[in-house]
């Protein structure tokens, strides 16, 4: 799933950001921090990028993989900018480099000249981005999208002569070849290696927060009010020195003048504090890429948070279902946030901050259990209790290669694993709620006959994926209704391991729930009657598989709901000094 999830990027960092780097020179962050601390932080953020989109591993799949995906939807871009602003290519570009701080800008508008032109041609000869993307030997084998365009387009080209149909493209597809492969062997690997842990990259006191948005910041956990302490940090139940500091960064502070006490003594003690912690895939992450980027009326201004959206890995946490805190600013997210965390704050507000969002693009429950999880941050005796969700609903069946199934032994096995880590990390009188794994199933019904903002059927970008081997879930995603109904049944067998594990193992600082996935083909039918509003408006429009903002927000209401009914004592009591806390410290 990661390579289709970052197919967006390409024209960022395959076409723009792969500049004439010196590939002696090798920026190692974990030894040797350049003196440019800016163009420091823009080789990580080139690099957040890269890992996201797999081009360090980038492999030739049939018909060009990852790389012709990721072209066909750049090139998709790029041609409606130029429509939409009666602009040439060359001049979207320059306006897209425009958009990144320099060092960047500068290399990137070095470099537009070698792209511009080809593409610029092949559009005017009509070419839809799939031929586009072939002719510069990015999409390869018989893989076809726009099905019409495409044979209109090859019978044409197929009329010249080889060395004609070639000359074209000859010279970009050399240049992009050069860029592509630019010998980042050790200066990648030394980046990746200090980022690929899941964990914040600008923590100065190493305690997994961070007083920086993106870079798995404070967008994914509470934001650090003191980054020179380690023991200063979203969660804290006990004080490190002195009690009326901000010790838990949930921003009160102080002590009451009538008493003397400590305001976060008389304001929060008692209250059942806790925070939310979210162990999950992209799903739990909130991935999306917006849809307006590739839509016929697409503006250079859909484009001015690239870099912030970027940072995040095309993750949207602080807007998702678990950890959302804030509505969009974007403009590219509609619909409001509505979270399991936002809910447990409007209960008691010294929950401020405390919460944690360990979502990973294609986590699968063997990668939580050797190393996602124990990206979490929790002392258990000196921080609050804390309500996990352990919330892997599709990876474990999901995958470009049909029939490639988590075993269940391995699930339980993994699950375990995971649950037997958290018991040594949470604090006493935690919750571990379990999420089933999603029914996807009718996910194809819903969307197949939709137009996707490509510009063609979703079930030709499906069988195209296919063709690829890059549909994220190949057997959800696919026009084989007995496939569809193997791996729900799949997915249904692996889900019902929960109350096995739940029934053999006792935990001494937790107790775990079991919920199934609440977005089911009822949901969404009692959905649709209530709001008279299509299902569609639940899904995700670029990827057809995860939830829309719209969806995260109704998926978060009802699971608070299912919980809150069935447990009215989970998520504490409401704190009557909330007024207090608003009069004293905002809102």
């Amino acid at each position: 799933m990661n390579t289709f999830i970052a197919s967006i990027l390409l024209i960022i960092c395959a076409i723009l950001l792969l500049q004439e780097v010196d590939a002696k020179t090798k920026i190692n962050i974990a030894k040797e921090r350049p003196s440019n601390k800016k163009y420091e932080i823009e080789m990580i953020r080139i690099a957040r990028a890269f890992q996201q989109m797999g081009l360090d591993k980038m492999k030739d799949n049939p018909g060009g993989g990852s790389k012709c995906i990721s072209c066909v939807i750049v090139i998709r871009m790029i041609e409606r900018l130029a429509a939409a602003h009666d602009e040439s290519v060359k001049s979207i570009l320059d306006k897209i480099c425009d958009l990144f701080p320099s060092p960047t800008k500068d290399q990137c508008h070095k470099f537009v000249p070698t792209v511009a032109w080809i593409i610029q041609l092949l559009l005017s000869e009509g070419a839809p981005p799939d031929s586009v993307c072939k002719s510069i030997h990015l999409c390869t084998g018989e893989c076809v999208l726009f099905k019409n365009e495409f044979a209109k387009h090859e019978a044409m080209v197929g009329a010249k002569t080889p060395e004609e149909a070639k000359s074209s493209s000859s010279k970009f597809a050399m240049a992009i070849k050069k860029e592509i492969s630019l010998q980042f062997s050790s200066w990648w690997d030394d980046i990746v290696k200090t980022i690929s842990d899941h964990k914040p990259i600008f923590d100065t006191d190493s305690d997994y927060f961070s007083t920086v948005f993106g870079l798995r910041g404070y967008a994914w956990r509470g934001k650090d009010c003191d980054d020179s302490s380690d023991n200063v940090y979203p969660g804290r139940k006990t004080p490190s020195g002195d009690a009326t500091s901000d010790y838990n960064c949930n921003g009160i502070h102080g002590k009451d003048p009538e008493s003397g006490k400590p305001w976060k003594e008389v304001l929060c003690k008692g209250t059942d504090q806790k925070g939310v912690i979210v162990l999950g895939d992209s799903l739990a992450a909130h991935f999306r890429i917006p849809q307006q980027w590739v839509l016929p009326n697409v503006t250079m201004a859909d484009f001015s948070h690239i870099v912030s959206i970027l940072e995040n890995e095309l993750d949207w946490p602080h807007l998702s279902m678990y950890t959302g805190y804030t509505n969009d600013t974007t403009g590219l997210t509609p619909s409001k946030t509505q979270s399991i965390y936002s809910q447990l704050l409007a209960r008691n507000l010294c929950n401020r901050n405390d919460f944690q969002n360990i979502g990973v693009n294609g986590a699968r429950t063997g990668a939580m259990a050797s190393k996602i999880s124990k990206t979490i941050n929790r002392d258990p005796e000196n921080d609050h209790p804390a309500i996990v969700f352990h919330a892997l609903v599709g990876n474990d069946v999901c995958s470009p290669h049909i029939g490639r199934y988590t075993p269940r032994e391995d699930f339980i096995k993994n699950v375990e694993e995971t649950f037997s880590y958290l018991d040594t990390k949470l604090p006493q009188n935690s919750t571990v709620i379990a999420i089933g794994l999603a029914q996807g199933g009718f996910l194809y019904d819903i969307m197949s006959n939709l137009t996707h903002p490509l510009g063609v059927p979703y079930k030709n970008v499906y069988d195209f994926l296919t063709c690829l081997e890059m549909n994220p879930c190949s057997g959800w995603l696919s026009n084989n209704a007995t496939l569809r109904a193997e791996t729900s049944a799949h997915a249904e067998m692996l889900s019902a391991t929960y109350d096995e594990i739940i029934a053999k193992n006792n935990y001494k600082n937790f107790n775990v729930l079991y919920y199934k996935f609440p977005l089911t083909k009822e949901f969404i039918e009692e959905f649709v009657q209530q709001f008279h509003l299509p299902p569609s408006v639940l899904i995700e429009p670029m990827d057809s598989f995860h939830a829309s903002q719209l969806g995260q927000e109704v998926l978060g209401l009802k699971l608070f709901q299912m919980i809150s009914e069935d447990h009215p004592d989970l998520f504490g009591p409401i704190n009557p000094n909330n007024d207090k806390i608003r009069q004293l410290f905002g809102n």
